[in-house]
């Protein structure tokens, strides 16, 4: 099985998001996982990721949840949603979760969000535990698998 694990955010800035695929060891990992560095145009990269059979993002969001929370969102979650609300700081909406899964052709597609203090709220850079971020990912990397 065929699985890309993306991170959308900006390298340049220390993102939370590339940190965490970083500490993704390609050594611990199977030779048909593909570790991409998404950058910041949503669509421009998901367009990129045809021929996998599934696709996991990581993207930070600001709900409210504690800070360094990760979740597990399943695109099928929000198939029926009227809700354009992003689900990510990067403005990924459900629209493109179904997108990459109806038109890619992609089977499963899955978003970790990484909770992070609110764009514009001051204060010292938030601790975010990135080994307990990469075992989430690695349980959405199995999710697929199943």
């Amino acid at each position: 099985m065929r699985i890309a694990v993306v991170a959308f955010g900006n390298n340049d800035d220390g993102c939370i998001t590339y940190r965490l695929l970083t500490s993704l060891d390609a050594d611990r990992l199977d030779s048909d996982v593909c570790l991409i560095e998404g950058g910041t145009d949503v669509l421009k990269t998901l367009e990129t990721l045809t021929g996998f059979d599934g696709i996991v993002i990581l993207d930070t969001a600001s709900t409210g949840e504690a800070v360094g929370a990760a979740r597990i969102i399943d695109y099928s979650e929000f198939l029926f949603s009227t809700s354009p609300a992003p689900l990510s700081l990067h403005n990924i909406q459900s629209d493109h979760l179904f997108y990459a899964h109806k038109f890619l052709n992609i089977p499963r597609v899955l978003l970790v969000a990484i909770e992070v203090p609110p764009p514009g709220s001051s204060g010292r850079e938030p601790t975010i535990d990135i080994e307990k971020c990469s075992e989430i990912v690695r349980t959405a990397m199995s999710r697929l698998a199943t």
